[in-house]
């Protein structure tokens, strides 16, 4: 999958962030950050 920020510079800043104080490269805290984002989306569901 492609991630685009477009025009959402502020959200690319706070990955990268987060990433650096997790010691983890970007894209493993995308993937991990989007799994807790849908889990949290599908919880408020049931």
């Amino acid at each position: 999958m492609l991630l685009r920020f477009d025009e959402d510079r502020e959200l690319m800043d706070l990955l990268a962030d987060v990433a650096k104080l997790e010691g983890r490269k970007k894209h493993p805290m995308a993937l991990r950050a989007l799994r807790i984002g849908l889990e949290q989306v599908r919880d408020s569901y049931e």
